[in-house]
Order: C-alpha cells, then structure tokens, then sequence
C-alpha cells in the first residue's frame, strides 16, 4: 500500500489553474467552499488524485451510495484531509484512511461517539482518542456507509491489539502508518498483513 501526504500550503494558484483543466466539477465545489483553509484542503485531495493516483480524467470518478469515491481502471483509493495536510491511501484491496489533527478541544465529541471500552482505553490521552477516531473513520469509508453506520456501535479496539475488525459488510486489517506529528492516521484494509510506503509530496507541488 502507498499513502500519500501533501501540505496544502505548498500548493499554488497555478497548480489550481491546472486542476481546473482536469477536474473541473471538483474545483468548482472547492471553490465554493466558505474558508480558503477549505478550499485548499480539497485541492490538495485533487492533486493528489491527480499526480499520486494518476487520474487524468474526472469522468472517471464515480462515487457510491454514500459517496465512496472510486475511479474506473485506478486501484481502490481513499482520500481524507485535515488541518495543514490532504491523504491519499492506495492499494490492491479495499481499504479507508483517516488523517485527523490532534486536538484536544475536541476530545468531548470523540468522547459522545465512543464505546465504553473505547472510553476506558483513551482515557485522557488526546493522541489515544484522534487515533480511535481515525480508525472509525477508515472502517466506515472503506465498507462506503460512512457516518450511515453510528461510530458509538463500531468498537475498534481489536486494532489496538493487532486484531481483525469485523464490521460495515467486512473484515478490516489496521495498517500502521505514522503521520505528521501533531496528527493521527488510521488505515484499514481488507486484506491482512499489509504495510503501507509513505510518500510527502511537498516539496514537488
């Protein structure tokens, strides 16, 4: 598996202009978003689509029912940003990905969305808490429910422990990946025993 890193600001209007040209519908959507933090957070995700995936075509992309993103002759790939980076994971099998800063503002809503098991693991670690969200978050997306399927339900603690995580339609394999620091990544596969190749991506935005 290759994951993917970019720092949205090493991207420059001239790569938006380019991005345009290739997918059009999405920086358009960017674009509408209120915040330029936003907005350069899903052309970062572009990019990468764009120079990590090597998709070329925006009709290519389909999305299903709950807006899992795949693209037709491409390899399953998920995509997530937050705060100062965009994340592209891509394998051979079916897979999510999470990236998420930590901060511990925030731990009183991850708290509401945990089991109580999950709760007792965390404890007051805010590093313990954005890595159990971001593994919620990479089983949601790779079984496409997304928040469909209510994160208090998916216990995920088997990860912790080097385990499978059976849940949205299937079996789920964590894979390490250690992130930027100050930020938790969480990724799943469908298949066991994957490890992941990380690559950042910018210093050649």
């Amino acid at each position: 598996m290759k994951v993917h890193l970019l720092r949205i600001d090493a991207l420059t209007e001239s790569d938006a202009a380019a991005l345009r040209e290739v997918f059009p519908r999405r920086v358009a959507a960017a674009e509408r978003l209120g915040r330029e933090p936003d907005r350069r957070r899903a052309l970062a995700a572009s990019w990468l689509l764009r120079h990590a995936l090597g998709l070329e075509d925006e009709g290519r992309l389909q999305y299903g029912p709950r807006g899992k993103p795949l693209a037709v002759g491409c390899p399953p790939f998920s995509l997530s940003h937050s705060g100062d980076y965009a994340l592209l994971a891509v394998g051979e099998a079916e897979l999510g990905a999470d990236i998420e800063r930590v901060d511990p503002r925030r731990i009183w809503a991850l708290r509401r969305l945990s089991s109580p098991e999950e709760v007792a693991w965390a404890g007051e670690n805010p590093a313990r808490w954005f890595q159990l969200w971001t593994w919620k978050e990479a089983v949601m997306k790779a079984g496409g429910l997304g928040l469909a399927l209510s994160p208090r339900s998916l216990c995920v603690l088997p990860f912790a422990a080097g385990e499978r995580v059976a849940a949205a339609g299937g079996t789920w394999y964590a894979v390490p990946v250690q992130g930027p620091e100050g930020y938790a990544v969480g990724i799943c596969s469908a298949r066991p025993g994957e490890s992941a190749v990380l690559r950042d991506w910018s210093g050649l935005a």
